[in-house]
């Protein structure tokens, strides 16, 4: 967790901290490639990110170092920024990816209540006021599926709706 004196291990905002994260099936694949070739591959508590040795000269310098964590800043400041700043996107802060995701994620039709869970958040509200509050409301799409589901016709009909129903009558 980040705090004003830097990254802090072992500190949680809370017990939702915890949690599996689904991963897309391409990204599956290239980590498990990454891990067959890890040079650690065989001790489970390696780190999956290794640090880099800062002291010495030549060659040396700046090699990956398996018995470092990854240092975050390092990484921010010399990979993240130039990279960001390269695609055009010299604004871009790594929380911003996380608001990238939840957006894709709503907008690929993964229902909200899901996005919550995966983000870590306990109610549905914060997820959409803080995430999702600026994608527009496809109404039409929604539509089409509930038509699909209920076994109708999931084209779009563009003709006058018929007459409608008249909800006042005894059901019972």
């Amino acid at each position: 967790m980040r705090t004003s004196a830097g990254w802090e291990e072992g500190s949680l905002k809370s017990e939702k901290s915890i949690r599996s994260v689904p991963l897309r099936r391409e990204l599956v694949k290239s980590l498990t490639a990454y891990i067959a070739n890890h040079s650690n591959a065989a001790d489970s508590t390696a780190l999956l990110c290794p640090g880099r040795f800062y002291g010495g000269y030549g060659d040396y310098r700046g090699s990956l170092d398996w018995t470092k964590r990854l240092d975050y800043e390092s990484f921010y400041r010399n990979r993240f920024r130039p990279a960001a700043k390269k695609l055009g996107l010299a604004d871009l802060r790594f929380h911003d990816l996380r608001h990238t995701a939840a957006s894709l994620f709503a907008a690929s039709g993964m229902p909200l209540a899901r996005v919550a869970r995966v983000l870590g958040h306990t109610d549905t509200v914060t997820t959409y006021k803080v995430y999702l509050h600026f994608l527009p409301d496809d109404f039409a799409a929604d539509m089409d599926r509930l038509d699909e589901y209920l076994g109708g016709s999931s084209e779009r009909n563009d003709q006058e709706p018929g007459p409608a129903p008249n909800w006042s009558q005894n059901v019972g």
